[in-house]
């Protein structure tokens, strides 16, 4: 599954989808703003900061608010060691397989299509899951811990943004990194000051 974004005329549009291995749906949101939503043309401005937590195999994931509605703006982090993910509806996809869309809060600003099949003869329903990430919705927070984290471990970050009055859902950052929380050694030489950040090392105070 994956996320489409087009320039259109004004005229009437007739969309045709084919459903070639298994039921799926379509969620259509229309903007008329200017190269569209507002928030779409932001959204690749954003990035994901990652901290490490030395000695705790946790990993903490922050980012900046939503410029456009920051206070009726809701996020969702996915996380996975497979790959980035361009649209949260295939990450659902993946976890669950293909499953019917969440009405939005106000229906006339976008419309949902549920196409139904039946599975040829020769192929039968063989739809296979694949890995299942994990997905954390935390409403208007700006940040995550993950926890027990691999070491050595490829991890993959994606964000996204949904807007809880149109429901339109759209990719807010995205990020990867190995997961490594060894402690690196300080080498110190006669007569030379050395600085030791203890706390990113994991040190508490009281030392």
């Amino acid at each position: 599954m994956d996320t489409k974004y087009l320039t259109a005329l004004s005229g009437l549009y007739i969309l045709r989808m084919i459903a070639q291995g298994y039921d799926t749906y379509v969620h259509v949101y229309i903007s008329t703003e200017q190269g569209g939503p507002q928030a779409l043309q932001n959204s690749h401005h954003h990035r994901l900061r990652l901290q490490k937590r030395q000695r705790r195999k946790k990993l903490t994931i922050r980012w900046e608010a939503s410029l456009v509605d920051p206070q009726g703006t809701d996020y969702c982090l996915t996380v996975n060691t497979k790959k980035n993910y361009k649209s949260l509806c295939s990450v659902y996809s993946d976890k669950f397989g293909v499953q019917p869309p969440t009405p939005p809060r106000y229906p006339a600003v976008a419309s949902q299509t549920m196409i139904s099949w039946q599975p040829h003869a020769d192929k039968g329903n063989n739809f296979q899951k694949t890995h299942f990430p994990l997905i954390i919705c935390v409403g208007r927070k700006t940040q995550y811990t993950v926890s027990n984290l691999k070491q050595g471990q490829i991890y993959f970050f994606d964000l996204f943004a949904t807007n809880r009055q149109s429901n339109l859902t759209y990719p807010f950052g995205s990020t990867s990194t190995k997961f490594d929380n060894r402690i690196k050694p300080i080498t110190l030489k006669d007569g030379i000051s050395t600085f030791a950040n203890l706390k990113k090392a994991g040190w508490k105070s009281g030392i």
